[in-house]
């Protein structure tokens, strides 16, 4: 028994160390969402006001200059039904802390029957994209994920032309591979995996990734019981169906790996 729990114990002191690892390789290849949408609006004789409707979450290169996130993030309030932002801009995470501004970026394909959406940026501050993998995890692996949870959205100055002030927060979080499944996506059954880890809002979009930093989805969404009530496990959309999706949209230069074995880190 003592020789079991200290092989736990090693084991997970190898994947921290692993994931730190992978942490330092996502960084520069992740990327904050940040959608907006003005409606000019007056009251009786009033001067019109901007009304801004803000919606965020996370991405993350997959091809020079293409970003790929959760379609629901393009749409103010998740609601895929509304029309997509009139304007997004993208920023990545290692450019924050040194007050990088963020950069346009154009939709140009979200899929009908799944939550996936590519962006072009014209001007990408870095040509970092990350690997993919082919297949769906075994159920136990341990997955990392990254995102920016928690963003802070605040407006200030004379209502006809306020100044927005966006604050993100990267974050990572480590869990296993709960279920191979299938889930609802906008009224689409839609094949995938979930982890026992716990998506914030903010969050979807962000990459799932093994301890060599290799990506194997996407995390779009969170668990429901019968009551409707939100539960800890995270619904993730496999990398094979980013891959398939970007190549219909004619992307290339994806980098994608094949785990051959098993269990071992591709």
């Amino acid at each position: 028994m003592a020789q079991n729990l200290k092989s736990i114990e090693l084991t997970f002191k190898k994947n921290q160390l692993m994931y730190r690892n992978a942490y330092q390789i996502m960084q520069s290849k992740t990327y904050a969402i940040l959608g907006q949408t003005a409606v000019q609006t007056r009251v009786n004789n009033q001067p019109p006001v901007n009304n801004v409707t803000f919606g965020y979450g996370s991405g993350f290169a997959i091809a020079p200059g293409i970003i790929v996130t959760a379609k629901h993030v393009l749409h103010p309030n998740g609601d895929v039904n509304q029309p997509a932002f009139q304007k997004v801009l993208v920023l990545r995470a290692t450019d924050i802390a040194a007050g990088i501004p963020p950069v346009l970026a154009t939709v140009i394909g979200e899929n009908p029957t799944s939550d996936i959406a590519l962006l072009r940026l014209a001007n990408p501050p870095s040509q970092e994209i990350v690997r993919l993998s082919r297949g769906l995890p075994e159920i136990g692996r341990s997955v990392g994920s990254i995102g920016f949870p928690d963003t802070m959205i605040a407006q200030n100055g004379p209502e006809n032309r306020k100044n927005i002030n966006f604050t993100f927060h990267i974050t990572f979080n480590g869990s296993n591979v709960s279920r191979i499944m299938n889930f609802n996506i906008h009224g689409n059954v839609v094949p995938g995996f979930a982890t026992d880890g716990f998506v914030y809002e903010g969050g979807s979009g962000g990459a799932i990734f093994y301890t060599d930093g290799t990506v194997c989805g996407m995390q779009v969404g969170y668990g429901k019981n019968a009551k409707n009530e939100r539960q800890s496990y995270t619904h993730c959309l496999s990398a094979d169906q980013i891959i398939d999706f970007a190549v219909l949209n004619g992307i290339e230069g994806l980098d994608i790996a094949v785990n051959l074995i098993p269990g071992v880190e591709g």
